[in-house]
C-alpha cells in the first residue's frame, strides 16, 4: 500500500521546466542543487524555483490560448499556418476562432493536389473515397481553379478574404467593453456569453479571469508599497475584499514584492499619504538615557520605507548660516542634487506645514557602525507641487524593538570642523 502511495504521489506532481536548461522537472529544487545551481546558495535556488513557477502559471494562463484571426495575420503562408495549426491541436493547446475539420481536410487535399496534374487529382480523389461529398468537391474546385491559371488563383483568393472578412468573429476588445474587468465581480457566465453574441467556449472567460488576477495582484502590491508585507496582512486585504476565488496567494505576494525604486517613490500614494500627513506607522520615539531616538514597533524587511525626515528645504548656504549659529549640528540634512547645494531644516520645530505635530524622522540618530537605515533623496510630487523629500530606507532587516540609525556622512569629531569641511551627500 505504501508503494502504491509513493507512486500515486509522484504521477501527481506538477511539472516544472527549468529555465535554464529548458527541461521538464518534477523536483526542480532537487534538480537545481544538483546539476544548474549546484556551486550557488539556498537562497539564489529558491528564488530561480520561483521564477520557474511563476513562468510556469504565466505560460498556462497566457501562451497557452492562440487565435486563428491572429495567426492569418503573422503567418499569411497558408500550409504553413496549417501546419502549426495542426502541431497545436495535437499538443492540446486553445486555439480560438479556428476553422472546422472538414475545412482543414479540403484544404490540405487542394494544397497536395494543386501542383499535380490533373489525372493525378483524378486518381487522388479516387483513392479517397471515404471522405465527404463536400471535400471532394471543393478538392476539384480548387484544381479547376488552379488550371486556370493566374486569373483562378486571384479568384481563390479573393474567396478566401470575403470568407475571412465577410462574418468576422467577436474579438477580445468587443468581449472587454460587453464585460469590463475589474478587480471585483465575477467572470460572465456561458449564458450570459451566447447572450451577447460570443461563442460558448472558454477563451474568452479564462483571459478575462487572467485580466483580473493580474489586477487583483497589482491591487494587494500597491497596499504594501512602504514595506515588506506578511501572509497575514496579504490575507487580511484579501478577506476584507470579499474574494474567495481567482485572486493570488498571499505566498505569491511575498514573493513579488520588491523595494520601490526612486521614480516609483516619488509617485507612490503610500509615500505621498506619508509625507503629507507625517504619520509613519511601524515607528516609535523612545529616551535613551537623556537623548531621544527611534524603535520600530514593526518588522521591516531590507528595502522597506520607514520614514522620511522631515523639514523646510533651504539652500545649502542658508544652511551653513544656521550652522554657524548653534553649538552643535543640530537636525540640518545637508546634500547634493546635480550642482545645487540643498538642506533640509528639521532643526526649526515645530514645522510650518505640520504645527501640531512632532516629525518622527528628526529623532533618528547617527551611527557609523549600526546604521540599518540610508537617506533616499526623491522629488515627491505632492499636491502643492513637487518637493525634495528624503526617505530613510532599510539597508537590513529590522527586527521589533530595534533602534532605528543613519550615518550622515560626517567624520569629523569638531563642530566646526565638520563644517568647514563638511562631506556633501551626493544624492
Amino acid at each position: 500500500m505504501e508503494g502504491q502511495a509513493e507512486k500515486r504521489q509522484k504521477s501527481n506532481r506538477r511539472i516544472i521546466h527549468c529555465l535554464l536548461c529548458g527541461k521538464p522537472q518534477e523536483m526542480l529544487s532537487t534538480h537545481l542543487s544538483r546539476v544548474c545551481m549546484k556551486k550557488n546558495t539556498p537562497e539564489e535556488r529558491m528564488e530561480e524555483t520561483n521564477r520557474a513557477k511563476e513562468s510556469a502559471k504565466a505560460w498556462t494562463r497566457q501562451a497557452r490560448n492562440w487565435d486563428y484571426k491572429e495567426m492569418v495575420k503573422r503567418y499569411p503562408h497558408r500550409p504553413s499556418r496549417l501546419a502549426l495549426l495542426k502541431e497545436l491541436c495535437q499538443r492540446d493547446f486553445f486555439v480560438a476562432n479556428a476553422p472546422e475539420q472538414a475545412d482543414l481536410d479540403s484544404e490540405e487535399a487542394s494544397t497536395s493536389t494543386a501542383g499535380e496534374p490533373s489525372g493525378a487529382a483524378g486518381g487522388h480523389s479516387e483513392a479517397a473515397g471515404g471522405s465527404s461529398e463536400a471535400a471532394v468537391v471543393s478538392s476539384l474546385t480548387r484544381s479547376s481553379s488552379d488550371d486556370s491559371g493566374e486569373e483562378g488563383t486571384q479568384a481563390v483568393k479573393r474567396r478566401r478574404v470575403k470568407e475571412e472578412v465577410g462574418s468576422p468573429a467577436p474579438d477580445l476588445n468587443a468581449f472587454l467593453q460587453a464585460f469590463p474587468v475589474g478587480i471585483t465581480g465575477k467572470p460572465p457566465n456561458k449564458t450570459q456569453r451566447e447572450k451577447a453574441g460570443f461563442p460558448a467556449d472558454r477563451v474568452f472567460y479564462d483571459k478575462w479571469r487572467a485580466l483580473q488576477y493580474s489586477l487583483r495582484e497589482q491591487h494587494l502590491l500597491s497596499k504594501f508599497s512602504r514595506r515588506t508585507p506578511t501572509a497575514a496582512m496579504v490575507a487580511k486585504v484579501i478577506d476584507a475584499e470579499g474574494w474567495t476565488a481567482n485572486h493570488p496567494r498571499p505566498e505569491d505576494i511575498m514573493a513579488k514584492w520588491r523595494p520601490l525604486s526612486r521614480a516609483q517613490a516619488e509617485s507612490d500614494p503610500g509615500i505621498i499619504k506619508g509625507v503629507t500627513r507625517q504619520k509613519w506607522s511601524g515607528l516609535a520615539v523612545k529616551a535613551f538615557g537623556e537623548q531621544k531616538g527611534v524603535v520600530a514597533t514593526k518588522a521591516f524587511g531590507k528595502g522597506s520605507i520607514l520614514c522620511d525626515f522631515h523639514g523646510k528645504v533651504i539652500t545649502g548656504a542658508e544652511g551653513r548660516e544656521m550652522a554657524e549659529t548653534q553649538d552643535q549640528l543640530g537636525n540640518l540634512f545637508f546634500f547634493k542634487h546635480g550642482p545645487d547645494e540643498i538642506c533640509i531644516d528639521a532643526e526649526t520645530f515645530p514645522c510650518e506645514c505640520h504645527p501640531s505635530l512632532e516629525t518622527i524622522g528628526r529623532w533618528i540618530t547617527h551611527s557609523k557602525k549600526k546604521c540599518n537605515v540610508q537617506p533616499c533623496h526623491c522629488i515627491v510630487k505632492l499636491q502643492g507641487g513637487d518637493r525634495h523629500v528624503l526617505l530613510f530606507q532599510a539597508t537590513t532587516d529590522i527586527k521589533k524593538d530595534d533602534k532605528i540609525c543613519f550615518d550622515h556622512g560626517i567624520k569629523k569629531r569638531t563642530f566646526r570642523g565638520e563644517i568647514e569641511e563638511l562631506e556633501w551627500l551626493n544624492i
